[in-house]
């Protein structure tokens, strides 16, 4: 296992896209620094808080943490779907370890990888912003990274079904076009749903508040609401282990093997 994240890591380092994700991460937050506002992708969703004028922007730019949803396709697409595009994984299955093993190596590193990402972007991020601007045109340290701590979960969440869409699908191409149409189809259906009066009420209730492709949103908008942050922080792990094992016995009873 070893010299699997020592491989993983030379292709991290190697590897052109890995370069386009930090480059993109640091860009962002270089814009919303010297703009002081908010930056947001926005491909099928948008932040509630963005109007808030009472919020600080580096508490905004957590709202727009969805972000990191387009920048963490760079990083799984190399950790994994490399490895079955350049015929890597047939090596790996037959002479160093089982399937099983193999998921779940990949699965944790591709988490921690990922995660890394996250909290170094958006620590390093309130840490320059803190020196530019003060602290009175900052948050405090103790609300914001106790808000980052709570997106944690949801991060996890997001990134497991990234592995389990990149171990079913296993082509860059396809992975990138299925993972950037998700959250606008999301959009899409859920903004239908609000229109028929039917349904409105399931869509406002359910499907707005605890849309994946929100709820970085809306753990700042909700941040006071104790109740909603247990539901969200639970609601994610259950989603992360449900979607673990999925992914964990699909890849086990799959061929992994025909290219």
């Amino acid at each position: 296992m070893l010299n699997l994240a020592k491989a993983d890591l030379y292709r991290m380092v190697r590897t052109k896209g890995s370069y386009l994700c930090i480059g993109s991460i640091i860009v962002m937050y270089l814009l919303s620094m010297i703009t002081n506002q908010p930056l947001v992708i926005s491909l099928g969703y948008s932040t509630d808080v963005i109007s808030d004028t009472t919020l600080k922007t580096d508490m905004v730019m957590l709202a727009c943490n969805f972000n990191y949803y387009f920048l963490m396709l760079f990083p799984i697409s190399v950790l994994i779907i490399s490895d079955f595009s350049g015929n890597t994984v047939k090596n790996t299955l037959c002479s160093v370890t089982s399937k099983g093993k193999y998921f779940v190596f990949k699965s944790l590193f591709a988490e921690c990888v990922s995660l890394t990402l996250f909290l170094l972007g958006n620590s390093v991020y309130y840490l320059f912003h803190r020196i530019f601007y003060g602290a009175k045109g900052s948050t405090q340290a103790s609300v914001f990274f106790r808000i980052l701590i709570l997106q944690v979960p949801i991060f996890i969440a997001m990134i497991s079904i990234f592995v389990l869409f990149a171990f079913t699908i296993r082509t860059s191409a396809v992975f990138n076009a299925v993972m950037i149409t998700v959250p606008v189809v999301l959009s899409g259906v859920i903004g239908l749903l609000l229109f028929i009066r039917s349904t409105k009420r399931f869509a406002q209730d359910y499907l707005v508040r605890y849309d994946i492709t929100a709820l970085f949103d809306k753990m700042v908008q909700y941040r006071t609401d104790t109740n909603f942050v247990i539901q969200t922080v639970t609601g994610s792990i259950v989603v992360t282990v449900i979607v673990f094992a999925i992914g964990l016995r699909c890849f086990r009873k799959s061929e992994p093997l025909r290219q």
